[in-house]
This record gives structure tokens, sequence and C-alpha cells, in this order.
């Protein structure tokens, strides 16, 4: 199953006598940095996970050589999560979840409660809002920073995060493959958490896909996933003191970072609802 996404990377397979791998490069001096950092926060993952019990059910696929503009991956024989959806039990769903979830309460327990980086997030939004040239997009940005304000002595987890944990950058077999790692302008699982949302929420898988699928089969199976992680989210923040309010403003955040980015008008203009009809 083939999913549109909106980076400018180029995939392609290699084969030799060692296997098939995947080479992954960028064509601009930007986006080559950004490989950069991908490759060494893939790395990192990749080493943090091999004495840890995660490893039985999380494959951090390796960087194995790099290149000028980019870097070589071995290849990862996985399924969509609407392959999964289609072709699998729904009580798979489940597990999968459970196992994400898991992924980031490991992230959590690495990370350190430090208070909200408030003039950080606010220029980022700031930023993003100038790229977008939006008039709701502005008053989305004036709405957050007086909601921001108000929550500044409020402390979240900072240390590690995937960063683009979508189904999009998933692989799933015998193990849950992660690939395309987001260097994050704040290291937090709180944009782990806003990327499940945001998968689960506007169904962002099948708004990606190119194929045609089952769309009823689709529906039920991301509403009983979006039934799921709320149940599971309410338990994070109970575990982790962590405000609902805040998580809000991250999903909130995680929706604007998309938009400066986004050329399917359609897609755009569902983030922008999503965005507006949040309760923060």
């Amino acid at each position: 199953m083939l999913l549109n996404g909106h980076s400018n990377f180029d995939l392609q397979t290699v084969q030799n006598k060692k296997g098939i791998f995947v080479l992954k490069t960028a064509s601009n001096c930007e986006d080559i940095k950004r490989l950069h950092y991908q490759r060494i926060k893939q790395t990192e993952f990749h080493n943090y996970i091999q004495n840890n019990d995660l490893r039985y059910f999380i494959e951090i696929i390796p960087v194995i050589s790099t290149r000028s503009n980019g870097f070589i991956m071995p290849f990862f024989n996985g399924k969509s999560i609407i392959d999964i959806i289609e072709k699998e039990n729904i009580f798979l769903i489940e597990d999968i979840i459970d196992k994400l979830l898991r992924f980031i309460e490991w992230e959590i327990g690495l990370c350190d409660f430090k208070k909200l980086p408030i003039i950080e997030i606010k220029d980022k939004i700031k930023n993003i809002e100038k790229k977008c040239c939006d008039d709701d997009i502005t008053n989305i940005v004036l709405h957050l920073n007086k909601k921001i304000n108000l929550l500044e002595k409020k402390c979240i987890p900072i240390g590690i995060c995937h960063g683009d944990f979508t189904f999009a950058n998933m692989l799933f077999s015998n193990k849950i493959g992660l690939i395309d790692f987001l260097d994050s302008f704040i290291e937090t699982p709180l944009w782990d958490i806003g990327k499940l949302l945001q998968e689960l929420r506007l169904k962002w898988s099948y708004l990606m896909c190119k194929e045609k699928v089952d769309k009823t089969k689709i529906q039920i199976a991301y509403a009983y996933m979006n039934k799921i992680l709320d149940k599971k989210i309410k338990e994070f923040e109970l575990m982790y003191n962590i405000d609902d309010e805040i998580l809000t403003i991250f999903y909130a955040i995680t929706l604007l970072r998309i938009l400066p980015y986004c050329k399917n008008k359609k897609v755009y203009n569902s983030i922008k609802k999503e965005i507006s009809c949040l309760k923060y």
C-alpha cells in the first residue's frame, strides 16, 4: 500500500549480494541537513533500545552507511496500517496502539520534567503563522499565545521523542519498524502523543493513501483506535501528571507545523478545521 507524504526525500531500493537496502536521499541543502539530523536521531534510538525490552516488539531500522546527500538502511518487510486494517483481525490494532504507547511511556521515563519553554513555543508558532499567510491561522495563533501565557508554570517531559510518530512512518510485521525520525525544536514525547492524535483523529494514513480502499472498514477501525487512545491518554495524564490543556496545545502545534508544507488544499482545510474545533 502506497502513501503520499509531504517530504521532499527520495527513496530507492538497492539490491546486492548482502540483501535489499533502502537509499534515502535529498536534493537540496535544507533537506540534506534534515536528513543528517534524522540519521543521527535514528541511530541514537536504535542504540537506546538494544538492551531494553522494547526490542522484542519495536525495531528501529539501523543506518548502515551514509552518503553526502543521505543514508542507507536495511529493507524492512512490513505492512502499512491500511494493509493491517483491511486484511488482519481488527483486535490486532489494539495491540499496536498498546505497544506504541509503551514506547512513549519509555520515552517519558528518560525525560526530565521542566517548565514549559514559552519563548521557544511562541517563536515557533509565529514562524508558522508567517509561512501560512492565512488570517484564520493568525487568529488561531493569537488565541494559542493567550492560552500558553496561562501555562507558564506547568512542567512537561523534555529529553527525547521520535518527532513524527504517525503510521506513515511505521511498518508492521512481527515487530513495529520505526523510520523517519524528526528533529524537533523541543524534544518531548508530547509531540509523539500529538502525532498519534493527528493520525487517528484525521485518519492521516487514509488521507495519504494513493489506492482505493474499503472506506467503511477504515472508518470503523479508526473510530476503534481513537477510543483506545483517548482512554490510554487519560491514564497517561494521571500517571505522569500531564495537563490536558498542555496536551491539547501540543496537538494544535503539531497540526500547525504541517500547514506550511501541505500541498493539498482539501487536507489543509481539514487540518485547519481540526485546530479550530479544539477546546484549549
